[in-house]
Order: structure tokens, then C-alpha cells, then sequence
């Protein structure tokens, strides 16, 4: 919670008004919800999108980014993100087995803030993929 108090004064009448601000400040909600579904051993990619409203460059790189599926994926490694310019992420699902869960991934930056996003994994069962033969000489 902040307080503070803003005034505004006439110099040459010593007329004054001033306003008493309270500003409670919460945790941020998730951004967005992600629905992400691949079969087994099959990539799914979803593009999110960062943007920069400051007047400075912004240098964002992949250990800024919490999450705690080992099949979830952040490329590239790292974006300088322009002022007043946005940005793209991929989000990457890459599953092994097949399951149905829930994670978050969260972006900390000092100076855009924290972006948090809520994914819903769905691996499912593995299509046939054709197998490879190779065939060559030995000896």
C-alpha cells in the first residue's frame, strides 16, 4: 500500500488544492492461459508476444523465465527487445509420455515487470511414424 499526498498551488494567490492518493498494489494474475496438446515425441509451439513500452532497449534472456515442466521449452535464448517495440517467445511442448497436467511460466524483468502464464499440457498417444532403414556396406 502507498500513500502520498499531491498539491497544487497559485504562486501568486497562495491558492491551494491538494488530493490524498492510496494506492494498494496486488500480486499479478496470470496474463494468459495456454492450451498446448502433441503427441508423443512431437513438438506444439505457441508464440507469446512481450512488448516494451519503456524509452530504453530491453535485453531479455531464457534464465528470466521460471518453469517447472521438464517437456516445456523457451527459444530463443535471448531478445533485446527496442523501446516501444514488442518482441516474440516461443513457448515449446515437447512430451515423452503421455499425460494431462497443468504449469506456470513466469517472466521476471526489472523493468517490464512480471508476465505469469498458465499452460495446460496434454500429451497424447504417440501416430505411427514410419521407421528408418539404412542400408550399406560393411567390410
Amino acid at each position: 500500500m502507498y500513500k502520498f499526498t499531491t498539491t497544487f498551488k497559485v504562486k501568486e494567490t497562495g491558492e491551494y488544492m491538494f488530493y490524498n492518493f492510496q494506492i494498494n498494489v496486488a500480486e499479478s494474475t496470470d496474463v494468459e492461459k495456454i492450451s498446448l496438446e502433441s503427441h508423443v515425441r512431437e513438438t506444439v509451439s505457441y508464440s507469446v508476444v512481450i512488448e516494451n513500452p519503456t524509452k530504453d532497449d530491453v535485453k531479455l534472456t531464457k534464465n528470466m523465465f521460471t518453469f517447472t515442466n521438464e517437456y516445456v521449452d523457451i527459444t530463443p535464448d535471448e531478445v533485446t527487445i527496442k523501446a516501444n517495440d514488442s518482441r516474440q517467445f516461443q513457448i515449446n511442448y515437447r512430451p515423452l509420455i503421455v499425460s494431462e497436467t497443468t504449469t506456470d511460466v513466469s517472466l521476471k524483468t526489472p523493468s517490464l515487470g512480471e508476465f505469469r502464464y498458465q499452460l495446460k499440457l496434454k500429451g497424447l498417444v504417440a501416430t505411427s511414424q514410419p521407421s528408418l532403414a539404412f542400408k550399406c556396406g560393411l567390410g
